[in-house]
């Protein structure tokens, strides 16, 4: 019978259709979730990693960058060490971080050296010294 085989060639048809589609989506769906763990993927547990209230150096806290990770730091349970030479930045980011993350912030001033000032060896060890204790 002709007409059956019309029927029978579009029935085929139609399925591959389906199968072709589910193959497609399911493709598409492996490449979003490969990009999803690529691009998109969580952060480590620091606090877990490494204990809660352990220490963490900061450099330059009074820059955006480097007030930025003190302050994901703190909000993680970090004790901090801020590590600058403007005494008055510090001091209001000490302020800010205990008041906000109640954790324990020390303070290292740093003092920018130059060749006049180091002009021996032992000069230079009294003045490096002396800014670490500050």
């Amino acid at each position: 019978m002709p007409g059956s085989g019309c029927l029978s060639d579009s029935y085929i048809y139609s399925l591959f259709a389906f199968v072709g589609s589910v193959t497609v989506f399911i493709t598409l769906l492996r490449i979003l979730t490969g990009l999803r763990k690529f691009f998109l993927r969580e952060g480590h547990d620091l606090a877990k990693r490494y204990g809660h209230g352990t220490w963490a150096l900061v450099t330059a806290p009074t820059t955006a960058t480097g007030n930025g990770f003190a302050v994901q730091l703190a909000r993680l349970g970090f004790n901090i060490v801020l590590c600058g030479r403007d005494i008055e930045k510090l001091h209001k980011i000490r302020d800010m971080l205990i008041l906000r993350h109640s954790v324990k912030v020390s303070m290292r001033l740093t003092v920018k050296m130059r060749k006049e000032v180091c002009n021996t060896a032992s000069n230079c060890l009294i003045i490096k010294l002396v800014s670490f204790l500050h």
